[in-house]
């Protein structure tokens, strides 16, 4: 049973709970954002990781033209994928997640950013208009933030 439950831990950056690189999140309404968010600090810690919770949904323009920014920008790219346990939350009408998300900032947006220590503390919270530049991301901008949270190595 403990095998089981390591497999299915340090598959978890690899999984649903890690941002597609093709463009998108896994915002399920069903999906337990406490399981998801506990299960990343199992992982975060012995992957010497941090997390990011994003907050969103699947019609959220701006979190998939996120994505595709990312995803098309190599830098981004591997600071996303190789330094973070990407957390996706849903937040929307199908469920808002209230109870999970009042012991955050305030979300102002999507697709808002939290960033987390390993173990789970908060270290940030990132409006997402602070990051856009006209109908797209802002590379630096971007690149500033992943980089500041991203932990040391």
């Amino acid at each position: 049973m403990k095998r089981a439950i390591l497999l299915a831990v340090l598959a978890l950056p690899w999984s649903g709970c890690q941002g597609s690189s093709s463009g998108g999140a896994d915002y399920d309404p069903a999906k337990d954002p406490v399981t998801d968010l506990s299960a990343a600090v199992s992982a975060a810690g012995p992957a010497r990781r941090r997390i990011i919770l994003e907050v969103g949904n699947e019609g959220c323009v701006w979190c998939d033209r996120m994505h595709r920014f990312i995803a098309g920008d190599q830098e981004l790219r591997t600071l996303w994928e190789n330094r973070f346990v990407v957390v996706p939350v849903y937040m929307g009408p199908r469920n808002w997640n209230q109870e999970f998300l009042k012991r955050f900032p305030q979300v102002t947006g999507t697709p808002h950013l939290f960033g987390l220590s390993a173990d789970g503390s908060l270290l940030h919270s990132q409006a997402p208009d602070e990051l856009e530049a006209g109908d797209s991301y802002d590379r630096e901008k971007l690149l500033s933030f992943l980089s500041a949270w991203a932990p040391l190595r």
